[in-house]
């Protein structure tokens, strides 16, 4: 489950296995005339202080500045422990400067009202008001918060929405497989770029693992610094077991349960 449940998570009767398998960010309309525009895009992630945002939710999300979220294995280590983030310091006049620049670039003065769409399955939108604030004192515009079901998402998915809140997890485990979720015709987010494809694609040929571990994060760095997915969390996926069953093995991954060496006490 994605959602933190404190019913099962302050009861002695439950065992909660968590695991940072799922990257939360940013998502625009390629179409809208702003957030289609690098320099907004990139003011927007500049103006989000990620080392203070997330602290409200019971450990649930941690500020996310990468693309690969910390429970991503490679070569029997995580991956995060060979290639840290790039952790870029909060500069709120540099984020005012930058989104001036892309607002004279495409001839307006101000951003239409629009909101974030976020699905009540994915986070608590409670965790966005830190960011929606942050912007209002830098950029001077209010974004306001659309909550939406499962379902909504799935038709918002047809290019009505301006901004969306969209989670990045791995059907495997590996830097790859978050990767794989870039790919031009497979993303649900209308990211298309063949440069990217053609990288993705060369995973898949390498012939080391040092060699995908240095690939992947060249590739995570290219797509970052195209703003078109900013990262702000990195979310806990749950299993909840009973207490009686003990050594149930999990994969946040692929949410398949081994039962290998599970035990059973009365």
């Amino acid at each position: 489950s994605p959602v933190y449940q404190a019913q099962y998570m302050e009861s002695s009767n439950y065992a909660v296995t968590a695991s940072r398998a799922t990257t939360l960010g940013l998502i625009f309309n390629p179409n809208d005339v702003a957030f289609s525009n690098h320099k907004i895009r990139q003011a927007l992630s500049m103006g989000i202080d990620r080392a203070n945002i997330g602290k409200n939710s019971n450990g649930d999300l941690l500020p996310a500045y990468g693309l690969i979220p910390p429970a991503v294995h490679w070569n029997g280590t995580a991956y995060r422990d060979s290639y840290p983030e790039t952790q870029t310091a909060y500069d709120a006049d540099a984020a005012l400067a930058l989104f001036q620049e892309g607002m004279q670039e495409i001839g307006k003065e101000s951003l239409d009202s629009t909101k974030i769409l976020v699905c009540s399955a994915l986070m608590d939108c409670e965790n966005l008001h830190d960011i929606i604030q942050t912007w209002q004192e830098v950029f001077g515009f209010y974004i306001g918060i659309e909550e939406v079901s499962e379902s909504d998402t799935e038709t918002a998915a047809d290019q009505t929405y301006t901004v969306a809140v969209y989670g990045i997890t791995a059907g495997y485990d590996s830097p790859a497989g978050v990767l794989d979720q870039f790919y031009s015709r497979t993303n649900q987010f209308y990211y298309a770029n063949g440069s990217v494809d053609a990288a993705i694609n060369a995973l898949h040929q390498c012939s080391s693992a040092e060699a995908l571990q240095q690939q992947c994060a060249q590739l995570e760095q290219t797509i970052l610094n195209e703003f078109c997915f900013l990262p702000i969390f990195y979310k806990n996926q749950y299993c909840i077991t009973k207490s009686s069953n003990k050594d149930i093995g999990y994969d946040p991954f692929s949410g398949a349960l081994n039962f290998r060496n599970a035990k059973h006490f009365e």
